[in-house]
């Protein structure tokens, strides 16, 4: 996520979500971690805040070639929809 010789110091390296919550949890360290991490992985004794200057991440939205669910092209562009409002 960051640019090289601008990334934080890392106390602790995880594995796991979990892992990264139960550290910062107990006052080990603070994490850095995309917005989509509060809503997908909320935590009781943890606060979610923005980092207004940290680089953006990318997100890319993948399906296989031969996907034939008839809810893909809705899907897609419900995606774009919701992308094209965050840019607003």
């Amino acid at each position: 996520m960051w640019e090289e010789g601008g990334q934080p110091v890392v106390a602790v390296e995880v594995d796991t979500i979990d892992d990264w919550q139960s550290y910062i949890a107990a006052g080990v360290g603070i994490g850095v971690t995309p917005a989509s991490t509060a809503w997908m992985h909320p935590h009781a004794e943890i606060s979610y805040l923005p980092l207004r200057d940290a680089p953006p991440v990318p997100v890319y939205l993948v399906w296989a070639s031969n996907n034939r669910h008839p809810a893909l092209s809705s899907f897609i562009q419900l995606a774009r929809d919701v992308v094209a409002e965050g840019a607003e």
